[in-house]
């Protein structure tokens, strides 16, 4: 964690015009920044899909935050403890997170391992497994986290405004979708998200 804050901490100190920010398209038609620095060899990227939470049907609140929130928790032939060592051996961190305009990853990693970096990135985004066992290991975390918003009179308040504000709205839900909406998301939804959302 110090690396990482220290490589904020030296990009954010470095003039505007020390940054080169190049805008580059790969031959698969992603459209991407690219800024160099060989100061420390670490390299991280950022990666952002147009529409989140606020898109998810009514129905199934909080599928984009659970489904992203599983897209570490096994892919391919990888379980999630194979997958999670994977990660560690070679001090990768990837995660994920759905907000509501956007779903978005992060990855993290010596310079010197991204090509398995960004082989596990590849798998996790095209071949998520959602097993049971992580699917039902991140629904009660994401159940537990909305049973303690229900109990802060902040979260409660901030709910209640979105909900006047954008009726009849995704904006107007709970990201984190809601205890039945939750209770309620299958495998099934969370693969059919996987096949329909993680798209260029």
């Amino acid at each position: 964690m110090r690396i990482i804050l220290f490589v904020l901490a030296l990009v954010w100190s470095l003039p505007a015009a020390a940054l080169d920010v190049r805008e580059l398209t790969t031959p698969g038609g992603i459209d991407l920044w690219f800024v160099e620095d060989h100061t420390i060899p670490i390299l991280s990227a950022d990666i952002a899909f147009r529409g989140g939470a606020a898109d998810d049907p009514a129905d199934k609140a909080g599928l984009s935050k659970m489904a992203m929130s599983l897209l570490d928790e096994g892919a391919g032939d990888m379980d999630a403890a194979a997958f999670q060592a994977a990660l560690e051996e070679r001090g990768i961190s990837l995660g994920f997170d759905a907000g509501s305009d956007t779903l978005s990853g992060e990855l993290t990693t010596l310079t010197l391992h991204a090509g398995r970096a960004f082989e596990l990135l590849a798998l996790a985004l095209g071949a998520p497994r959602f097993d049971e066992q992580s699917v039902e290991k991140i629904r009660a975390q994401l159940l537990g986290l909305i049973a303690r918003g229900q109990q802060s009179p902040d979260a409660l308040a901030s709910q209640a405004w979105f909900a006047m504000a954008f009726p009849d709205d995704g904006y107007g839900r709970p990201a984190d979708g809601t205890l039945e909406t939750v209770k309620a998301l299958s495998r099934a939804d969370l693969q059919s998200f996987a096949k329909t959302r993680l798209v260029k």
